[in-house]
Parts: C-alpha cells; sequence; structure tokens
C-alpha cells in the first residue's frame, strides 16, 4: 500500500485500507483547513459530493481549472497575462508559461499521486521559480543599452 501524499502523510492509503477512525477523522479536518484556507470547501462539495478524500482535494487545487486557486487556474492566467505583454524578448519565457499550463491541463492525479505529491509540488515550484526568472530578466530588469 501506498500513502496518497507520501511522507508525514496521515495513514490514509489510495485504497482506503489501513485507516483507523482516528486516522480518517483526522483527514476529514486536516483537508477541510486545507480547504477552507483557499475558500475551497464549499467548492469541493459541488464538485466531487462525496466524502473528502485527499486525492480529490489534490486533484482540486492542482489540476481543476474551474477552481479559481487550483495551479491550473493560476496558470492559465499567467500565460494570457504574458501574451498580453510578450515581445520577442519573452518568447522563451512565455513558453515555458505554455509548457507548465500544458502539463497542468493534460495532467492525471494519478500521474501526480504515482511521482508522489510532495515531489511533484517540488518540482512544480521548481519550474515556477524559473518562470519568475524569466519574467524578471524579461519584463522587470533593465536592459543594459
Amino acid at each position: 500500500m501506498t500513502q496518497v501524499l507520501g511522507e508525514g502523510a496521515s495513514a490514509q492509503t489510495q485504497n482506503g485500507e489501513g485507516s483507523s477512525g482516528k486516522d480518517v477523522e483526522f483527514d476529514f479536518y486536516h483537508w477541510s483547513a486545507v480547504l477552507r484556507s483557499v475558500s475551497g470547501f464549499e467548492v469541493y462539495r459541488k464538485v466531487y459530493r462525496n466524502v473528502i478524500r485527499p486525492e480529490k482535494v489534490a486533484e482540486l487545487l492542482i489540476l481543476r481549472p474551474d477552481m479559481p486557486r487550483s495551479l491550473a487556474a493560476c496558470m492559465h492566467e499567467v500565460v494570457a497575462n504574458l501574451e498580453r505583454v510578450a515581445n520577442e524578448q519573452a518568447r522563451d519565457t512565455v513558453r515555458l508559461a505554455g509548457r507548465l499550463e500544458a502539463d497542468l491541463h493534460f495532467g492525471r492525479i494519478d500521474e501526480i499521486l504515482a511521482t508522489g505529491l510532495h515531489a511533484y509540488l517540488t518540482q512544480f515550484l521548481e519550474r515556477v521559480n524559473a518562470l519568475g526568472a524569466g519574467i524578471s530578466r524579461d519584463f522587470l530588469v533593465p536592459v543594459a543599452a
């Protein structure tokens, strides 16, 4: 059995086995708090209409473009904004942002969880950091004459 969220997660597993009542109760309150912190609790209930499950929370907050604070929705906005202000110098930055958006658009939660949520998010943050450096270089730092 593999844990849904990797190291440090509760004993909730992908197939639901091996969880004590305390673990399930902890998961509910833990993931409810995560959802509430991003105003996603009501959205989760409307979309999934079932018990809060860590893999569904991850899916909502990473891949769902209809969740305004998901990574997918945020990257869509980044790409749209970059396309509005893009110039020849920013071509690679726009391309990097588009690849991030495409990976989220075509991503599947089972693939993300197979990689490990922590590993996936760490890699995503590294890519976003590179994107931020590109945006800073292309739009914020003056070009030397």
